[in-house]
């Protein structure tokens, strides 16, 4: 690619580490939120207590404040309300620091070290998400996938030619025989006398049957011209009548000059109309030639040769114009090519050639007996193994695994938080828990000792009233007072409380959304406070974005099948006992046939639509003016 003057700049500016800065906003919402008045009061109060620590545990104070009861103040509001005192909340298990602003501080610096560190992030979480997203996506679409056409796992690996025959080595050499004589892109008369006489116009070869047709009423000059002139034309019924009383009139070395023209190569084809006889055309296969019927696969001829069931009640109108079981058969063989995708693109040679060396799922019993092209148990195991993607269908944005550093989502839950917190000072609403944070300093402070020491009187109409032996209980009664007034604030403010509630865990949580995706796509840092910490654990885990471009590559792996390559190693080690080891084989196989398929201009239709069903628009600041 061409550089331009900005993209050396920005690369400039990438590898200076001038290029990229915490948001600013951010950073401002950060500040207001730590020195907010219930942040600043509580932190004014711990400190207190930790002044007033008791001997037990380090402090000075033989009549101080145990260390376990100070812990459990600071937790009080941890489950309730926790974004009052920065607090981490009680659902989430964070080591070393407890509060929000330090775990969240410590987590941008990991982000955006530098620059250039958070510029390969980005890249990595990026493809992250695009690999996760489209198996994600393909999940939620699986279902769909071949559920009003869905035969089999092998018509889904071979373009449904098995659908047509599942002995497709046979089938497709008994199709190379046939020479020029199928057109299929006039599926819609295949079969027929007028399909065969197209067959003869293409090779320049209606002259040699010029005086039957006549014979019969036909001007073979006028027939070629109007085909010619009319490719979607399709003769009467009378017409193509004619034709067949003529061809059944042609034989011996008339029949084999026309045979030679075609390059038909099957034997046993004594008259003109055997080339309208299935029987005739494909004799070592047509026992096994299938068509479709209400989307169940029906075998066109019994085990005697004789048309089934379901081929004798079908209705065509060509049954007035050769006999009823060849036109019957004739009409099921049309339907049943109908199912393999863009066959109008092929020919019979190109499609037999191929047929002939197409693999099943010959071997891979659990495969070959799926009901549904993707089942439901690997539909949920996907779901399951990639969580919390806050997208459609569960997917990812990049921002769900960097988008700290931009302020996504904790500018707004912030300002959502310190807006609450002012709002309910404004109302004075914070009055009772502030006295509450008052008075237990004042217990550290000595402002409340009783008549000896350690004991506290706390006198009436303040939080707490009554005379404690110890500090320890003093400040463990100012606890159940502190979940009491903000029983009674979540109450009456309802409305707020759950507002700030709501963004305060969103905006802790999503940490840990990052981390955890962070860690599968294969970024760890020394230090998150969190188990997440690389330094924890027994080497990094394995990465879900390298398992899931490995599997998307099975296809051409696949085809890395000489000695001692791919294929070869992982036909050996796959376990050919579970669903999983099969299906590697199995997709491995696939790989192949489409390489095939493709030479032969055939679609399989076994792609799982990974487009999502709703693309949001990002939150972009207008250019305009």
């Amino acid at each position: 690619m061409a550089l331009t003057p900005l993209i050396m700049i920005a690369g400039d500016g990438i590898l200076t580490d001038t290029a990229f800065t915490k948001n600013t906003d951010l950073v401002s919402n950060i500040s207001s939120y730590s020195n907010n008045i219930t942040v600043s009061a509580f932190n004014n109060t711990v400190a207190d207590l930790l002044a007033d620590l008791h001997s037990d545990d380090g402090g000075s104070n033989s009549n101080g404040i145990h260390l376990s009861v100070i812990n459990t103040f600071r937790a009080t509001l941890d489950n309730s309300a926790p974004y009052l005192f920065d607090r981490i909340p009680s659902a989430y298990t964070v080591l070393t620091v407890d509060t929000f602003t330090a775990f969240l501080n410590n987590h941008l610096d990991n982000l955006l070290a530098t620059s250039g560190q958070y510029a390969i992030y980005l890249q990595i979480a990026n493809g992250y998400v695009q690999t996760t997203n489209e198996y994600l996506n393909s999940a939620a679409n699986g279902a769909d996938l071949g559920a009003q056409t869905f035969t089999s796992m092998d018509s889904l690996v071979t373009g449904n030619i098995t659908s047509v025959n599942k002995f497709t080595s046979s089938w497709g050499q008994d199709l190379l025989n046939t020479g020029n004589l199928f057109d299929f892109s006039r599926l819609d008369i295949i079969g027929t006398p007028q399909a065969l006489l197209e067959s003869l116009i293409r090779v320049n070869g209606l002259t040699l049957i010029s005086a039957e047709l006549e014979e019969n009423g036909l001007d073979p000059i006028s027939l070629q011209t109007a085909i010619n002139d009319s490719p979607d034309l399709v003769m009467n019924l009378l017409a193509q009548k004619r034709c067949y009383d003529a061809f059944q009139d042609i034989s011996g070395q008339q029949l084999d000059d026309i045979l030679s023209i075609l390059e038909i190569k099957t034997s046993d084809i004594t008259s003109l109309t055997d080339l309208l006889d299935l029987k005739k055309l494909f004799p070592n296969s047509y026992l096994n030639i299938t068509s479709l019927n209400d989307g169940n696969l029906e075998t066109i001829f019994d085990v005697d040769g004789n048309p089934s069931t379901y081929v004798q009640n079908l209705e065509t109108e060509f049954s007035v114009v050769m006999p009823e079981d060849i036109a019957r058969v004739n009409a099921a063989f049309g339907i049943s090519l109908q199912q393999i995708k863009n066959i109008h693109q092929s020919t019979p040679q190109i499609l037999g050639e191929q047929a002939l060396s197409l693999e099943t799922n010959q071997g891979l019993s659990i495969i070959d007996s799926l009901s549904e092209a993707l089942p439901a148990s690997v539909i949920s195991s996907y779901q399951t193994l990639f969580t919390g993607g806050n997208g459609p269908n569960g997917t990812f944005y990049v921002s769900d695994l960097v988008g700290s550093p931009a302020g996504v989502p904790h500018t707004d839950n912030i300002e959502t938080v310190n807006d609450v917190i002012s709002d309910l000072d404004n109302l004075s609403a914070l009055d009772d828990i502030l006295e509450i944070l008052t008075v237990a300093s004042g217990v550290a402070n000595g402002d409340y000792d009783g008549l000896n020491p350690g004991e506290v009187s706390i006198g009436p109409d303040l939080p707490g009233t009554g005379y404690y032996l110890t500090k320890d209980d003093a400040i463990t009664a100012l606890s159940d007072e502190l979940s009491l007034a903000y029983a009674s604030l979540s109450t009456e403010y309802s409305a707020e409380t759950s507002s700030a509630e709501s963004a305060y865990d969103d905006s802790v949580g999503h940490i840990f959304l990052e981390l955890e995706h962070l860690s599968l796509a294969g970024i760890e840092f020394t230090t998150t406070y969190t188990t997440y910490d690389s330094g924890s654990l027994d080497g990094l885990p394995a990465s879900k974005q390298s398992i899931l471009s490995f599997t998307s590559n099975l296809h051409v792996f696949g085809k890395l099948s000489s000695k001692g390559n791919v294929a070869e190693l992982l036909e050996k080690v796959s376990d050919t006992s579970t669903q999983g080891g099969q299906a590697i084989i199995a997709a491995m196989r696939e790989g192949r046939n489409l390489d095939k398929l493709n030479t032969a201009n055939i679609k399989a239709d076994n792609e799982i639509d990974s487009t999502p069903a709703i693309i949001e628009p990002g939150d972009i600041q207008s250019s305009t003016q």
